[in-house]
Formats: structure tokens, sequence, C-alpha cells
């Protein structure tokens, strides 16, 4: 009779389990997308956690306008730096360098505004054999490079307290005997297109539409950088700004209103030189 007893029990007991098993495959199978969904959200949650234990102590900005040079929409790139020092912001300058000390009004201009600004070399003459969308540094070797930066700093020995710190390669596109050249001559921050932190993170013009961003969007898109970076970097150029080649005040006002976004957002505007160390 115990024997009967035991068989009927553990039948009993295997069912059930069957039953469970069942209830449970089942369940797995209707909730599978929403499985993958769920560990989709927590891996984006670590990798946002580890991004906020990363990032800067205090949240930065910086305004990099690149192409300012020689002789060209001088005006424009005044009235930016004017106008951001006004408000006590700080701008990173991608100057490109070739001839641009016989721009004796621009160098005096910028001699009284130092403060204010960080001059970054921008390549060299921002070409290649004439051809200005071709990335001058993109395929450079490891001589012409150093020979390249080296120039650079004789054209801004005008400043007497510049110093070789942050690189801004044109087209954001530098090559790996590039990069070796930068850390020999001593820079400390490159400045390109990419995932890096010091890498641009939106643009105030909109390349695929061909056309200025919306300066909401781009103060938007900062703000969520900020959140996850501690820094955002907004790329621009003076030339955003202008309508054959001269000034287009109509187009300045997204400028304006950009820096009004900005102003919004609980972050300094600063520099390069200022966020992590001396250098101009």
């Amino acid at each position: 009779m115990r024997k009967i007893a035991a068989a009927a029990v553990l039948a009993s007991v295997t069912s059930v389990t069957v039953a469970i098993l069942a209830i449970v495959i089942n369940f797995a199978s209707d909730i599978s997308d929403h499985n993958y969904v769920v560990a989709g959200r927590w891996i984006m949650e670590r990798r946002y956690a580890m991004a906020k234990k990363n990032q800067l102590k205090e949240k930065k900005i910086v305004i990099r306008v690149d192409d300012v040079q020689q002789g060209y929409l001088n005006e424009v790139s005044r009235r930016m730096i004017v106008d951001a020092a006004e408000r006590e912001m700080k701008l990173v300058l991608g100057v490109i360098p070739r001839n641009f000390s016989e721009d004796k009004e621009m160098v005096s201009f910028l001699k009284e505004y130092f403060g204010s600004v960080e001059i970054a070399v921008h390549g060299w003459k921002h070409s290649v054999d004439g051809n200005y969308n071709m990335p001058e540094f993109g395929e450079v070797d490891y001589v012409d490079a150093v020979r390249m930066l080296a120039d650079a700093k004789r054209e801004f020995s005008v400043f007497p307290e510049w110093k070789a710190y942050t690189f801004i390669p044109p087209q954001n596109e530098i090559s790996r005997e590039g990069r070796r050249a930068l850390v020999d001559v001593g820079y400390r921050v490159l400045s390109s297109d990419g995932k890096a932190r010091n890498d641009k993170t939106t643009s105030t013009y909109d390349w695929s539409a061909r056309k200025l961003a919306d300066p909401k969007a781009v103060a938007a898109e900062c703000g969520k950088a900020l959140e996850v970076r501690g820094i955002c970097v907004i790329m621009t150029h003076p030339q955003d700004y202008a309508t054959s080649h001269k000034f287009d005040a109509e187009k300045y006002i997204s400028y304006i209103e950009l820096l009004n976004q900005i102003e919004l957002l609980d972050a300094s505007v600063t520099t390069f030189a200022e966020i992590y160390g001396d250098g101009r």
C-alpha cells in the first residue's frame, strides 16, 4: 500500500511539474520579444551609468569655430567672437595657419580678445593641391605632418602667448602618422569627428539638408551629450552665416539664437586649453 501511495504522489508531482513547465515555456515564448527589449535597455542603462561615472566634474561646452583664416569673412569671425565674449563665452578658433600672420588687422583683433579664445591649428592650408574638399591630413605621412605643424607654429609666433595645444584636422580626418606627429610635437587635444570625448558632438549646419540647423535642436543635442559625457563640442563656421562670401545678417540671427539657447544649459562655455590645462 505504501508503494502504491508513493507512486501516486510521484505521478501527481510529475504531472504538476510538466504543467508548470508548459506554462513557463508558453509564457517565455509570448514575451521573448519583450525580453530582448528589456535586455537592450539594461545594456544601455549600464553604458549610461559608466559614461556618467567618467564624465567631467563640471559640464563644459566647446564652441569650435573652424575655418577662421587670413583675409576671409573676418567680419563674421569678429562678430562671432565679440557676441560670445559679451555673454562670457569663450571660443575655440580652428585657424588655418597659412599666411595668417600677414593679416595684421585680424592678428591685432585676436590679440585684443586673446583671453576669450583658444587658437587651435586647423591643418596648414586646408587643401590638397588646391582642392579644399580633400582632407589635407587624411593620408599625410609623418614627415609632412611635422613640417606643416612647424610651419603653423611659425605663423602663430605673432601671438607671444600661443602654445601648440589643440589640433582640428580639415574635414575632421587625420592619418595614423599624423596622429603620431601631433603627440611628438606636443599637442594635447585632437578634435575631429568621431566618438572620442573631444570630437564634434553636433554642428550648426545640416549637411544633408544643406541648410543651417535649428539652434534649438543643436542645443538639445548638446544637452544630451552633457548628461552622458559632461562635455559637448559644437562645430560651426564663419561661412555658415555668409552669402556670396559676405556677412548675412539674416543667417547670423541663427548664431545669436544658438548662444541664447546655450545660456539655458547648465554648463560653462570654455576652451579645451582651460578644460585640460594650460595652453592657448
